[in-house]
């Protein structure tokens, strides 16, 4: 996906982003809150933070 702001010169390319918690799912585990159906089949990363309430304390503000 390209964003492109008034102050740029030209487009950006950015990615979407989920923020959630992993839960236990018998010997794995689960993503929650689920991911929308349009994004299944599609490549993806998943980032560990580690507990970081600070990351979070900014994300609800």
């Amino acid at each position: 996906m390209k964003l492109t702001k008034k102050t740029w010169r030209k487009p950006r390319n950015v990615c979407i982003t989920f923020v959630g918690k992993i839960e236990e799912h018998g010997n794995s585990g689960r993503f929650y809150p689920s991911v929308p159906a349009e994004y299944i089949g599609k490549r993806a990363l998943l980032t560990i933070i580690d507990d970081d309430e600070e990351f979070f304390e900014k994300i609800d503000e």
